[in-house]
């Protein structure tokens, strides 16, 4: 459940406050999440190959009662036209099965999975109903080369589904003329990527990958302008493509120091299929992290931790992404024959890791700087 008092008080263009424009507001909802799944898989390995396959069914029921109240005379009084009552349901039945086959150097897996899905949303003055079959084609070569070199390929197609709070139609107030609501009818996104990598030595891997996504969501602000509110809820409308080269090296330089570290860049086409945004947005992109780990003692006993990102400008759906890093350290100790272990860590010890992003929609420049203090 989750329940949200606020206070309002409007004011002239001098400063001065506007008289009878203070009023308080509680929005309320009551939320109930049923989720049941029932999988069974069998594999058969024969002699020249392996085949697996298996079903599962999902049944998800999503209630929501929520309710708006502006506070007259002491007394919190129910406004109907911001008040909602909805039921969601949604029942996947997914088949799925896997070939596996081994020709002298060369690893195969060919695999298909299909999802039939049933949905039907009420809410008090709409119904929607949908019901749609979506296939799920996966294949992976991998061909062990010589000198420690091996290659492999990929391609799958993958179902993004939104979180159930991006689902739920409580409206989160800042004032009496700005909220954020979710999306009951909101629908998963769809990713084609294809992979292809090499790795020399298990400690080098490049790879070099395209993906395209369809019916993509994101949040959007709407403006009413008979009601002078703006409504920021989640849509889909994102069409668009990526390429990616990532390269990642396991080391160890000195005996007592092992690194992992990871460069990306990437190049990132997004297409809107809503007026509220802009038409298209293309930008390129890089990213790089290290992760440390050092032994202080010979006895292996005590460790310490540094790990560090960067993450570039680039753009996320229709968004500017500015830059963000983050720097985590920690230092452990094993103690009585390496069955306990104390820990110390700290996160983000910079402050940096805020997500700053800016946004065109309604020919209207928005920025915003958000910063989840996970230190």
């Amino acid at each position: 459940d989750k329940n949200r008092a606020f206070n309002n008080q409007s004011f002239f263009g001098d400063g001065a406050i506007i008289p009878g424009s203070f009023a308080k507001y509680l929005s309320t909802s009551k939320q109930g999440i049923t989720l049941y799944t029932l999988k069974a898989d069998v594999d058969l390995p024969y002699k020249n190959f392996k085949v697996s396959f298996g079903t599962k069914l999902s049944f998800i029921k999503n209630e929501s009662d929520i309710a708006f109240y502006r506070k007259r005379n002491d007394i919190y009084a129910v406004d109907l036209s911001q008040s909602n009552l909805f039921t969601y349901h949604e029942n996947t039945h997914a088949l799925y099965a896997n070939v596996n086959k081994t020709i002298k150097k060369w690893d195969f897996q060919f695999g298909l999975r299909s999802e039939y899905t049933q949905i039907n949303g009420n809410s008090v003055n709409q119904e929607i109903k949908s019901n749609y079959l979506q296939l799920f084609p996966t294949f992976y070569a991998t061909y062990r080369g010589g000198n420690q070199s091996a290659w492999s390929i990929n391609y799958g197609r993958r179902i993004n589904r939104p979180a159930y709070r991006k689902l739920n139609p409580f409206r989160w107030y800042s004032n009496q003329y700005v909220y954020t609501e979710g999306n009951p009818f909101l629908q998963p996104s769809y990713n084609d990527n294809i992979e292809l990598s090499h790795t020399y030595k298990s400690s080098l891997t490049s790879t070099l990958s395209f993906s395209g996504a369809n019916n993509g969501f994101a949040d959007v602000n709407f403006i009413d302008v008979n009601s002078n509110t703006q409504a920021t809820k989640p849509v889909n409308f994102i069409t668009g493509y990526s390429y990616q080269f990532i390269n990642s090296l396991v080391s160890n330089p000195f005996e007592n120091w092992q690194t992992i570290n990871q460069f990306d860049v990437f190049y990132i086409v997004s297409k809107s299929a809503i007026l509220q945004t802009q038409a298209n947005l293309s930008r390129m992109g890089a990213y790089f992290s290290t992760s440390n780990q050092f032994t202080i003692n010979k006895s292996k006993t005590v460790l310490a931790d540094v790990n560090f990102w960067f993450q570039f400008p680039t753009a996320e759906g229709l968004n500017e992404v500015k830059s963000q890093y983050n720097l985590d350290f920690g230092v452990k100790t094993l103690l009585l024959n390496k069955k306990l272990q104390l820990s110390l860590s700290a996160n983000d010890l910079l402050k940096s890791n805020r997500y700053r992003f800016s946004s065109l929609i309604n020919n209207i420049k928005q920025d915003y700087n958000n910063y989840y203090d996970a230190r």
